[in-house]
């Protein structure tokens, strides 16, 4: 800890354990930084929310609605949904300190031919971004929210807000390992109009956060892996409320 050393110094000091066959030797400095992390950030950030089925309003409580003028302010009368709100900054973190497959160099220069579409890196709002953000890298987010029942035999529905990052390459952007989980709702039934606002509201909120910028760790800029990125969701698909 006395010695100044550099992030360059620290791989090539970690380059040197490795011909020497050192035993359980890290990689590079990214790993070592990730060992002494580790402990600081077990699981995954999560939190949870009680919607009520009567106001639809968001509360914190699993006995009663936070809502003073609700009908069930005083206790549940019925069942609320469960909102299950997973960190979207935490999993970016994560997913591009490991995939080497994001690539940023279609950034560089808008897209010369508007008719041709090859990936949504061609689309507007794409190209919007990329005349705004002049020489400055940025990530992408495309939402999706769907539910699924959970068995034929039963009336229990999963309700997942997913989101992939653009920036990684297409045969790898949709895999599980890079998909990024925004919220989980299990519920009886469809959710309404009302419910889903309240799902996406702090969603949202996040989204805002992360478009003032924030630093990350990516894997695939070898010489420079720390970059401050503004992240930008630009297409969501969404079944149709009830």
């Amino acid at each position: 800890v006395c010695h100044r050393i550099s992030t360059k110094g620290v791989d090539d000091v970690c380059k040197l354990l490795k011909i020497f066959k050192t035993p359980n030797a890290p990689l590079n400095f990214s790993r070592i930084k990730r060992l002494f992390l580790r402990n600081s950030s077990p699981t995954l950030s999560s939190s949870i929310s009680f919607i009520c089925s009567a106001c639809c309003d968001a509360s914190t409580s699993s006995n009663h609605c936070n809502n003073i003028n609700c009908s069930q302010h005083a206790s549940y009368q019925s069942p609320p949904l469960q909102y299950f709100k997973l960190s979207i900054l935490q999993q970016l973190r994560e997913i591009l300190a490991c995939e080497q497959d994001s690539n940023f160099e279609h950034q560089k220069q808008p897209s010369l031919n508007s008719d041709l579409l090859n990936d949504i890196y061609d689309g507007d709002k794409y190209q919007h971004i990329i005349k705004n953000e002049i020489d400055i890298r940025f990530l992408t987010l495309v939402m999706n929210a769907d539910g699924v029942q959970v068995s034929k035999d039963a009336s229990l529905s999963l309700w997942i807000i997913t989101l992939a990052i653009n920036e990684i390459k297409r045969s790898e952007r949709f895999k599980l390992k890079n998909i990024i989980i925004g919220g989980i709702v299990p519920c009886p039934s469809k959710p309404t109009r009302d419910h889903m606002r309240n799902v996406f509201a702090p969603i949202i909120q996040e989204l805002l956060t992360l478009e003032r910028g924030e630093t990350f760790e990516v894997k695939s800029l070898n010489e420079n892996p720390f970059i401050c990125l503004k992240t930008y969701l630009i297409a969501c698909c969404a079944d149709k409320p009830a």
